[in-house]
C-alpha cells in the first residue's frame, strides 16, 4: 500500500500495459495510473518510463487530437541526459516517436532533426528501418 515502494510502480505499469490492451483500451484509467507515478516517483528513469509508455500509448490510440500530448511526452524524455545508459532507450523511443509525429503532421523539418539526432546518437538503432520509410 505504500505508494514509493518498487512494487507500487510496478503494479501501476502493469496497470496500464493491461488498459491500454483491453478492447477497447481504457485511456482514461491508464492516464490516472501514469500520472500517479509521475507524481510520485522521485527517481528520474522512473518518470522517463511513464512518460514514454504514455505517449506511446496515446501514438497507438490512432486520435491525432492525442498527439500533442503525446509529443510533449516524448519531448521531455529528450530533456534526458544520453550519457546515463538508462535513459538511452526512452531517448530512442522518443526520437521515433517524435518523427513519427512530425511527419504524420507534415513537418518535415522537424521531424527530419529528429531522425538526424536519432542517427546521430543511435547509428544501429532499432528504428532506423521505420525511419528509413518516413523518407526524410
Amino acid at each position: 500500500d505504500n505508494e514509493r515502494t518498487a512494487y507500487f510502480f510496478d503494479i501501476k505499469f502493469l496497470l496500464a500495459e493491461a488498459r491500454a490492451n483491453t478492447n477497447p483500451p481504457d485511456w482514461v484509467a491508464l492516464e490516472k495510473d501514469l500520472y500517479d507515478i509521475l507524481m510520485l516517483a522521485t527517481s528520474p528513469i522512473m518518470r522517463n518510463r511513464a512518460s514514454c509508455y504514455y505517449a506511446e500509448a496515446l501514438v497507438r490510440s490512432n486520435d491525432p487530437s492525442k498527439r500533442t500530448a503525446a509529443l510533449s511526452n516524448f519531448q521531455l524524455i529528450l530533456l534526458a541526459d544520453p550519457k546515463i545508459p538508462e535513459n538511452r532507450d526512452y531517448i530512442e523511443r522518443a526520437l521515433y516517436g517524435c518523427a513519427k509525429i512530425y511527419a504524420a503532421e507534415g513537418k518535415i523539418t522537424e521531424a527530419g532533426e529528429m531522425v538526424r539526432r536519432y542517427r546521430e546518437l543511435f547509428s544501429n538503432g532499432k528504428y532506423q528501418a521505420e525511419l528509413n520509410r518516413l523518407g526524410l
